[in-house]
Parts: structure tokens; sequence; C-alpha cells
């Protein structure tokens, strides 16, 4: 695996400063390409990330590259808005993950999770999208509850 980060421009401002970048993270089997935003401050002992925003802009999943144009944005977000109708289901989730709308996914998630004790699927999405946004510890919770309610489901080995 590789990680490039590809004309990366910065523009500092008294004590704020941007970072854009595009992040290249390339494997044997795919990869994906981002566009980044930091935002940072100065504080007492150094600089500080107030703020990052990141937006897919060409993914391969070993099926060849796909590349996000404004009409893909579009397409992803009219299956959101059809799946928001239905009301709030796992398929919303995952039309949430799909057009990389990854933490509206992971708040929904946390409240299909409630109390439900059942439904294995609902849970391992919740630990994979988790892991997306960076709560390793709901991560790692999740996938285990998902394991607990269905032993035979697969969970990354990170978790087990």
């Amino acid at each position: 695996m590789r990680l490039r980060w590809v004309r990366p421009r910065v523009r500092v401002t008294g004590n704020k400063a941007t970072i854009s970048v595009e992040a290249h993270l390339l494997s044997k089997g795919g990869g994906e390409k981002v566009g980044e935003i930091y935002q940072l401050e100065k504080t007492g002992i150094g600089w500080r990330v107030v703020r990052n925003r990141w937006w897919m802009k060409e993914k391969n999943s070993g099926k060849g590259w796909v590349r996000y144009t404004s009409d893909e944005w579009k397409k992803l977000d009219v299956v959101v808005e059809e799946e928001r109708s239905r009301g709030k289901s796992l398929e919303l989730a995952q039309a949430l993950k799909a057009a990389f709308r990854v933490k509206e996914a992971w708040i929904l998630l946390r409240d299909l999770c409630g109390d439900n004790r059942v439904d294995a699927e609902i849970w391992l999405e919740r630990g994979m999208v988790a892991m997306r946004v960076g709560d390793v510890k709901d991560a790692l919770r999740s996938l285990r509850e998902a394991r607990r309610i269905d032993p035979d489901v697969w969970i990354p080995d990170y978790a087990k």
C-alpha cells in the first residue's frame, strides 16, 4: 500500500493556515484518490488541525477506476433521498455510506442499533462505518456485538 500527497498547497494568514491536497492511497487491488482540506490554528505549542474535510475523487475496488463527477454525486444523492423517503433503515445507512456521507451514516446506525440486540448486520455496518469516521472504540464494540449476536458473521481480523 502506498500513500502519496499530490499538489499540496499551503496558505498561512497570521495564526491560521489552510492546507489543500490530493491524497492517493494505492494498493495492488485498487485505491482511492481524495481531495482534502485541513484548517489549522497556531497554539502555544504549535499548529493543530481544527477541521479536516475530504471528498472522494476517484475509487478503484478492483474493477476499474470510477471518477466522482458532479453528475455522479447527484446520482448518489438521489439514491439517498429515495431511501430517506422510506424511513430510517439499514438501506438508508448504506446509501449514505455509498455517497461517502459516512458521518451521517454513523449517526443513523447508532440510532438504529439503540437497544437492538438481534440484528448482527446493523452492528457490523455500524462498526465498519465507525472505523471510517475514526471512532476505533465504537468500531470494535460494534463489531464484537455483531459477532456476539451471530457467531458466524464475518468481522475484520483486527476486531477478533
